[in-house]
């Protein structure tokens, strides 16, 4: 299961109205916990970030307008897939829009009008204007897929957090997934050599390589496969990495990428110029945006790639995922890992356990998890064992891996 997010921007809202408002909606069967919900102010108006659990939805949005002076504006992502809206005044539905309005049946013409968004309302609602907003209703299909909204934007179409973009449009910034800005590099410049020989410094539990060894295997985040998939052109953009600049290195070769269907060999040099810095959201987004889950198979590039290709990928996904949004595509990326790869099963049963036990809190059973613990208790042992920092996984996972999954 992945990320369920209910998001209610109130303009012209001040904080404590906006307690009173989501106080007045703690009645409603939404699962909505009033005392567990954070609060952001700004100019535009207050932000607030219901707790885990919450299902509102239209009925949410509802109830808030009903107890405010102003119009309420509920976004929400569904299970990681997609994010949508419902904006409602007065205790009545004013507009909503689902980018993927096909995403449980095919529905009529009449339902996608329903969901297409109104840019008109939406900007009236929040002080802005039209043209601000017009980009980001647009449903995830043909051209569109793959766009950014609007110059400067972090996430595109296709990218369920392209929410935060559409909330930094209408005043509301937010750090989506926590991802640094690209830094600036200190020292001289360096030779082509020397930027595919450097290996990026993991912080502390930013990714799966601080507890399994995952970067111990080959990937396409590694300078040799880099290596093999530079032409004349993007060796000139490469080489900027090495400069006071680097964040340059990464917008030239997004300007050579095709916004409709990636080309998966630029997604990895654009990865790699993200991993480079440190900026493991942005490695990750360009992975994910290179072999794309089955939500969209028509986007899918596995015939552009080969099978050793797609096992570097992989890797090299499941080497920077965030834990916290994407946990439940590192579980399907580590599973085909162990069918392409089963030489290397062992790294992929533990990092797939962990994100398994991560994610029972959400699917509500460890039985998955105690499943992998079983399997690696039964493989041959690796001479010398698989070199694991234990220290660095959280205490209740240590505890369910000293009781065995109990």
């Amino acid at each position: 299961m992945g990320l369920f997010l209910h998001t209610a921007l109130l303009p012209r809202c001040g904080e404590a109205e906006a307690r009173r408002a989501v106080d007045a909606c703690a009645e409603l069967s939404v699962g909505l916990v009033p005392e567990a919900c954070r609060y952001q102010e700004f100019a535009a108006g207050t932000a607030v970030w219901c707790n885990e659990g919450c299902s509102g939805y239209e009925e949410l949005a509802l109830a808030l307008s009903a107890n405010l002076a102003g119009p309420a504006l509920l976004l929400y992502i569904y299970d990681d897939d997609f994010w949508g809206y419902y904006l409602c005044a007065d205790g009545r539905t004013v507009d909503q829009f689902c980018p993927l309005p096909s995403y449980f049946a095919d529905v009529s013409e009449a339902e996608r009008r329903r969901f297409s968004g109104d840019a008109k309302a939406v900007a009236r609602c929040c002080g802005v204007e039209p043209g601000t907003v017009l980009g980001y209703l647009r449903f995830w299909e043909g051209e569109n897929f793959c766009r950014k909204a609007r110059p400067g934007d972090r996430y595109p179409a296709g990218d369920c957090w392209q929410m935060a973009d559409f909330m930094a449009a209408l005043g509301f910034p937010c750090d989506a997934g926590g991802e640094p800005e690209l830094p600036l590099y200190p020292g001289p410049a360096l030779s082509l050599e020397e930027i595919l020989a450097y290996r990026p410094p993991v912080p502390a539990r930013q990714s799966i390589d601080d507890i399994c060894p995952l970067s111990d295997l080959p990937s396409v985040l590694d300078g040799d496969y880099i290596r093999t998939i530079l032409s004349e052109e993007t060796i000139q953009c490469l080489l900027l990495l090495g400069t006071a600049h680097p964040e340059n290195a990464y917008n030239a070769l997004a300007r050579m990428q095709n916004a409709t269907r990636p080309d998966p060999h630029l997604c990895f040099l654009l990865a790699y110029c993200a991993y480079w810095t440190g900026s493991f959201g942005f490695a990750y987004t360009e992975l994910y945006r290179a072999l794309l889950p089955s939500l969209f198979p028509a986007y899918r590039n596995d015939a552009l790639l080969t099978a050793e290709e797609t096992v570097l990928l992989l890797r090299g996904r499941s080497l920077v995922v965030p834990e916290v949004s994407k946990r439940h595509i590192a579980c399907k990326d580590l599973t085909r890992l162990l069918e392409l790869d089963p030489e290397n099963g062992d790294v992929y049963l533990l990092a797939r356990c962990y994100f398994r036990y991560l994610d029972s809190q959400w699917a509500g059973s460890l039985q998955p998890a105690r499943e992998d613990l079983k399997a690696l208790s039964q493989r041959p042992q690796r001479s010398g064992g698989i070199p694991v920092l234990w220290e660095a996984f959280p205490e209740t996972f240590l505890r369910f891996v000293r009781r065995g999954g109990g």
